[in-house]
C-alpha cells in the first residue's frame, strides 16, 4: 500500500476518534453548556458587560473565537447539538494541528501517530475546556505555518501574527502557549542558521536577534498577564508520583472501573518511552529537532508542579498543563520513531496499535455512562417547554451529579424569558477598582444581597421556580424553601426530574390589566 494512502487511513482513524461523541446516544460536558449559553448571550440587548440575569453571572461582554463558532452553530442546531458539534470541531482541530506540527518538522505520518488517539479523549474534554483546547490547536498550527514557510519571511511572519491574534481572541493562555511552542523552535532554527550566515552576515544576525526578542517579549507579557490572574503559590512539596500520575488526565468517569484500561495504556506507553530513549541514545550527540519537545516536556512538567496548589487545582491549571505535557511526550515518541525507524519504530507503532482496543473500550464505557443521563436531559427540556413565555424563572438544582451541574444552562438558552439562580448576587465596584486595570478585578460579590431580599420571600418579580434534579422532595422540604414558597407558589408542572412552582396571581389585578 502506498505511504500516502496509509497516511490518509491513519488520519481518518484520528478524526473518527475525535468525532466519536457524535455517535453517542447522549453527550454532555461539565462547562460545555455554559459555553453554549455564553455564545447565545452575545446578541443580548443589555449594555452591561457582565449580565447576571440568566443566573450564572457570565461575562457576556468578552467574545472569543469559540463563541463566534458556537453562535453560528446555534443558528442551525439545538443547543445540545451545537455543543456536540463544537466539541467535535475542537477535538478535530487539535488532531489536525498536531499532525500539521509534525509534518512541518519533517516527520512522516506513520503508525506511531496512533498514539494521539487515547490522549484526545481526556479529562479536559469532559470538563468542557473547549476554548483552551482550541488555543492549543491554534498554537500548534501557528508553529506549523512558521516552519512550512521558512523560505518566505513575509508570509511566515504574517501567518504567525494572524495566529497570535487568533490565540489572543481564543483563550487568555493561548498566546503564552504559542510562545512556549515557538521559542524553542526558533532557537533550534537559530542554531542551524548559525552554521551559515549568522556569524558572517550582520543583517542576518540582527534579523534573528530582533525576531527572538519580539517572540520573547510577547511571551513574557502574556505569561505575566496569565500569572497575574492565576496567582498560585508555589507548593512546598512535589505532587504524589503514583502509577497513574502521568495519565491522570485520561480518566473520565469512574477511576475504579477505568483504572485497568489506563494502566494498560500506561504500560504500552512506558514500553514506547523506553524504546524512544534507547533510539535517541543510538543517535548519539547529534542535536535533532525533536529534542526541543523533551525540553518542552520538562518545562511543562515543572509548571505542573508549580501550579499543584489548592488554588491552582481549583482553576484546573495543573490538569491543563499535565495533559499538554502528555501530548508533547506523545509527539516526541512519534518523531523519534520516524527518525530512528527500524525496530524502534515497529515497537512504538505496535504499542500504539495495541492501545486502540483499549481506547475502543474506553469510548464504549463512556457512551454507556453518558446514555444514562439522557432521560434526565429530556425531562429537563420538557420542563423548559412548560415554562410560561417571557417569564422570570428562579432555577434551583436539587441534584449533586457533577456532569449535570450546568444543565440549567440549556434551559437558560432555550427559554425566551429570564432565568436566575439562588446564587445570584449583585456586582459592585470595590475600592481597588481605580488601581487595577484587569477587568475581572473591577467587580466584587455582595454575599448579603440575596439574604436581604429573601427576608421577605422570593422577590415579587419572579413568576416561577424551577427545581431540577433527583432530590426535589428533599430540597423543597428543607429550609428555606417551605418559607420562601409559602402559599404564593403552587406546583404547576412535574415529572421525574423537574418540578415547576408558579406564582398565584391576584385575579383582580390580572382582570384590571
Amino acid at each position: 500500500m502506498k505511504p500516502s494512502r496509509i497516511a490518509t487511513i491513519l488520519l481518518g482513524i484520528l478524526l473518527v476518534n475525535a468525532a466519536a461523541i457524535l455517535f453517542f446516544r447522549y453527550f454532555i460536558t461539565i462547562d460545555g453548556p455554559m459555553h453554549v449559553l455564553h455564545a447565545s448571550l452575545q446578541k443580548a440587548p443589555w449594555p452591561s458587560p457582565e449580565h447576571a440575569a440568566h443566573g450564572f453571572t457570565y461575562y457576556c461582554g468578552m467574545r472569543s473565537l469559540g463563541d463566534a463558532i458556537t453562535a453560528v452553530l446555534l443558528l442551525f442546531l439545538e443547543p445540545q447539538h451545537a455543543h456536540d458539534v463544537f466539541a467535535t470541531l475542537v477535538s478535530s482541530a487539535v488532531v489536525i494541528a498536531a499532525v500539521a506540527f509534525l509534518r512541518a518538522q519533517g516527520t512522516r505520518v506513520g503508525i506511531p501517530i496512533l498514539w494521539l488517539v487515547p490522549v484526545m479523549f481526556n479529562t479536559l474534554f469532559i470538563l468542557g475546556l473547549f476554548h483552551f483546547l482550541l488555543g492549543v490547536a491554534i498554537s500548534l498550527g501557528s508553529v506549523a505555518w512558521w516552519k512550512w514557510h521558512a523560505e518566505k519571511p513575509r508570509i511566515r511572519w504574517f501567518g504567525l501574527l494572524v495566529g497570535m491574534a487568533l490565540a489572543w481572541f481564543t483563550h487568555r493562555g493561548a498566546p503564552a502557549l504559542l510562545c512556549l511552542f515557538m521559542f524553542p523552535t526558533y532557537l533550534f532554527e537559530l542554531r542551524q542558521e548559525r552554521r551559515t550566515a549568522f556569524l558572517t552576515d550582520p543583517r542576518e544576525r540582527n534579523k534573528w536577534l530582533a525576531s527572538g526578542a519580539v517572540i520573547l517579549l510577547i511571551g513574557a507579557f502574556q505569561l505575566h498577564r496569565v500569572l497575574e490572574i492565576i496567582n498560585v503559590p508555589i507548593p512546598t512539596s512535589l505532587p504524589p508520583f503514583t502509577r497513574t500520575f502521568l495519565l491522570k488526565t485520561l480518566f473520565i468517569f469512574d477511576q475504579t472501573k477505568e483504572k485497568w484500561l489506563i494502566l494498560g495504556i500506561g504500560l504500552l506507553l512506558l514500553i514506547s518511552i523506553a524504546t524512544g530513549i534507547w533510539a535517541r541514545w543510538r543517535l548519539g550527540r547529534k542535536l535533532v529537532w525533536h529534542d526541543v519537545l523533551i525540553i518542552l516536556f520538562l518545562v511543562l512538567f515543572a509548571i505542573t508542579w508549580l501550579t499543584n496548589s489548592p488554588h491552582g487545582r481549583r482553576l484546573i491549571v495543573s490538569d491543563r498543563v499535565h495533559w499538554l505535557a502528555l501530548v508533547v511526550l506523545v509527539l516526541w515518541l512519534i518523531a523519534i520513531a520516524d527518525n530512528a525507524r527500524g525496530i524502534a519504530a515497529r515497537i512504538i507503532g505496535g504499542a500504539a496499535i495495541c492501545a486502540l482496543p483499549l481506547q475502543v473500550i474506553r469510548l464504549t464505557q463512556a457512551e454507556r455512562s453518558f446514555s444514562t443521563l439522557e432521560p434526565s436531559h429530556m425531562l429537563t427540556m420538557e420542563a423548559c417547554a412548560a415554562l410560561e413565555p417571557n417569564s422570570i424563572v428562579l432555577s434551583v438544582m436539587a441534584g449533586s451529579d457533577r456532569m449535570q451541574q450546568h444543565i440549567q444552562a440549556y434551559v437558560a438558552t432555550k427559554h425566551n424569558g429570564i432565568l436566575v439562580a439562588p446564587t445570584e448576587f449583585l456586582l459592585s465596584y470595590g475600592p481597588y477598582a481605580r488601581t487595577k486595570k484587569t477587568d475581572w478585578l473591577r467587580f466584587s460579590r455582595d454575599p448579603n444581597w440575596l439574604l436581604r431580599h429573601w427576608r421577605e420571600g422570593i422577590p415579587p418579580e419572579v413568576d416561577q421556580v424551577l427545581f431540577i434534579g433527583q432530590g426535589i422532595d428533599q430540597k423543597v422540604s428543607k429550609h428555606p424553601w417551605p418559607t420562601l414558597l409559602g402559599e404564593r407558589f403552587q406546583p404547576s408542572f412535574e415529572n421525574e426530574f423537574a418540578r415547576i412552582y408558579t406564582a398565584v396571581r391576584d385575579t383582580s389585578i390580572s382582570t384590571s390589566r
